[in-house]
C-alpha cells in the first residue's frame, strides 16, 4: 500500500513540477524525479526501438525494469550500448539494473543506458505517445508518458 501510494506520490510531482529542474533541487525536495523521457521515430518494418529520458532520485536507488504496453512493443528490457571486443564496433547487452546515485541524474541516452522496445508493434510515429512503466528498488513503479520525437528535447 506505501508503495503504491508512494508510486502515485511520484508521478503526481513530476507532472507538478515539469522538467528543467536541476539536480540539486531534485535531491532537496526528495522526490525522484523522470525528466526529458523520449522514443526515436523508427522506420517501416524496424522491430525494435529506444526511450530515452534523465533520472534523478533523492535517495539511492536502482532502475530494475521498464515495461510498455503489449500495444507498442512484445519486449521491454533495460540495456547498455558497449566496445565491442573486435576493433570499434558499438553492441547493445541487456543490463539488470542502472545504478542510480542519491541527488545525480542518470542519463538514459544515445550511446549509453537506454530502455529497448523490442518486437514492436508498429512503427513509433513522431508525435505519438505512449505510456511506459519503470520500476525501481526502493521507488517501486512509475509510470511515464513518452513522446516518439527525431531527437532528444
Amino acid at each position: 500500500m506505501v508503495r503504491k501510494l508512494l508510486g502515485v506520490l511520484v508521478v503526481l510531482t513530476l507532472v507538478a513540477t515539469g522538467c528543467g529542474d536541476d539536480d540539486e533541487a531534485a535531491a532537496e525536495s526528495g522526490v525522484l524525479r523522470i525528466e526529458d523521457a523520449w522514443a526515436r521515430t523508427s522506420p517501416m518494418n524496424a522491430d525494435a526501438g529506444a526511450v530515452y529520458m534523465r533520472i534523478t532520485s533523492p535517495e539511492a536507488d536502482r532502475l530494475v525494469k521498464a515495461s510498455a504496453p503489449a500495444s507498442v512493443a512484445r519486449k521491454t528490457e533495460i540495456h547498455e550500448t558497449v566496445m565491442s571486443g573486435e576493433g570499434d564496433a558499438m553492441a547493445m547487452q541487456a543490463v539488470e539494473f542502472v545504478e542510480l546515485p542519491a541527488g545525480e541524474a542518470v542519463a538514459l541516452e544515445p550511446g549509453g543506458y537506454h530502455v529497448m522496445l523490442l518486437d514492436l508493434n508498429g512503427q513509433l510515429e513522431l508525435g505519438e505517445v505512449f505510456e511506459l512503466t519503470l520500476t525501481f528498488l526502493d521507488a517501486g513503479e512509475v509510470t511515464i508518458a513518452v513522446e516518439v520525437r527525431d531527437e532528444a528535447p
